[in-house]
């Protein structure tokens, strides 16, 4: 089932790259970019309205309506045939990923390292429904944490969804330069 929810979760982060896609008329590989960056604004504002879910629950509205602006413009008005949805960069981002849940499946955290306080900022948020308390004074990357945050609450906490996670945070973040390709 843990396969199944990760996918999931992949494609709630697609549904909001094809809302930006739609709306703003970027490529997708900036829309996948732009999802990563309204996942963690709204798992934020979802904390500060007092609980991680709400930024869930906003992120997927926003993944639907995208899925379905962007079937009433490609089939009803004809207007996003020029759009390049399933663009090479998106087709590899979705390899990566699907590669990274198969080959990191039940890889667990095995030496202290950053990694390691990030999966402990990371499980903090997800137990305690909150931001940790040490967020002004800390050097750890509470924003990236909470895009890990964002796969957590589709499957569990789960350290190998971590690492697919921060791998796919990655690859988005090294093709976005070819996303116009």
């Amino acid at each position: 089932m843990y396969f199944l929810e990760m996918i999931l979760a992949f494609m709630v982060l697609f549904g909001i790259a094809l809302f930006f896609v739609c709306i703003f008329r970027v490529n997708t590989g900036e829309g996948m970019f732009l999802s990563v960056s309204l996942a963690i604004v709204m798992l934020f504002a979802g904390s500060s309205a007092g609980s991680f879910i709400y930024g869930v629950y906003g992120l997927s509205v926003v993944a639907v309506l995208g899925a379905v602006i962007w079937c009433v413009k490609r089939f009803y008005f004809r207007k996003m045939e020029g759009v390049i949805v399933f663009s090479p960069v998106f087709i590899e981002m979705l390899i990566l990923y699907l590669f990274s849940l198969v080959f990191l499946y039940n890889d667990f955290i095995q030496h202290t390292d950053e990694l390691s306080h990030w999966a402990a900022s990371v499980k903090y948020m997800f137990h305690n429904d909150r931001m940790p308390i040490s967020i002004g004074s800390s050097n750890y990357a509470y924003a990236t944490s909470l895009f890990l945050l964002y796969f957590q609450k589709f499957t569990g906490y789960s350290e190998q969804g971590m690492y697919v996670a921060s791998s796919l945070l990655m690859w988005i973040g090294f093709l976005l330069p070819f996303s116009g390709y």
